[in-house]
């Protein structure tokens, strides 16, 4: 690489770059933010979502503990309404699940100074 200020730098500078170029990261390249960035986002996102899903959760608890009682002689069966909106919330938890796992399941760009080439 001709005109590349690597080679306009000392010995022990050279020593440094490669030592710091050779693991294959750089903190600034843009790319390395950008991936740091990422891993952030989704860590955050998935954090929110696993909040979100056990607000759910708790939710359903609740709302079976009230709506859903024990069968009697009179009441062998439950009230179908409250067995669909028990069943809506267990849907969500279900969906809000799956949503957190698709957003860590996304794939991550790349670390390989060896693929970058």
């Amino acid at each position: 690489m001709p005109g590349s200020d690597f080679y306009n730098l000392g010995e022990i500078e050279k020593l440094a770059v490669n030592l710091f170029y050779g693991w294959g990261y750089n903190l600034y390249r843009l790319e390395n933010q950008l991936r740091a960035d990422d891993q952030t986002i989704r860590a955050r996102v998935g954090w929110l979502l696993g909040l979100a899903r056990a607000s759910v959760e708790r939710a359903e608890s609740e709302y079976r503990r009230a709506h859903l009682r024990e069968p009697t002689r009179e009441n062998p069966r439950p009230d179908p309404v409250a067995v669909d909106q028990a069943r809506r919330l267990e849907r969500w938890s279900r969906d809000i699940g799956a949503l957190e796992a698709q957003i860590r399941a996304q794939p991550v760009p790349e670390n390989d100074r060896m693929t970058q080439r």
